[in-house]
């Protein structure tokens, strides 16, 4: 049987306010991957690379803002950083997603487009 509690607070899913978007960035740039959350209950965000949960490191690293703003930091892209980051947040109510592409172009691609502009 369910009873209705009307004291009893309604959680609600969390909502991104600003998702994730596909990005090109240049090896060895330092990128900033930005999402902003809200929601009235609180909830937790977790962070993913091609479906892996991201573990911080010296070159990666995420941090939670005042504002509802969630970022993951990536020092000196290397090749390797390519991939979809996904970022989740949720609570007990539920679960919302988002998702980006981040490429990282190395020296060589640079070099291979300027010599093919250039003829």
């Amino acid at each position: 049987m369910l009873i209705f509690d009307p004291f009893k607070t309604q959680i609600e899913v969390p909502v991104f306010k600003k998702e994730l978007h596909d990005i090109t960035a240049s090896e060895n740039d330092n990128v900033t991957l930005e999402v902003i959350v809200s929601g009235d209950s609180p909830y937790e965000v977790e962070w993913f690379k091609n479906a892996v949960d991201i573990t911080e490191n010296d070159r990666v690293s995420v941090v939670k803002h005042e504002d509802g703003r969630f970022t993951l930091n990536i020092r000196e892209c290397e090749d390797d950083d390519t991939g979809e980051y996904c970022c989740v947040a949720q609570n007990e109510a539920g679960r919302v997603t988002c998702a980006g592409w981040l490429t990282v172009e190395g020296m060589l691609t640079h070099q291979c487009l300027s010599r093919c502009l250039t003829f």
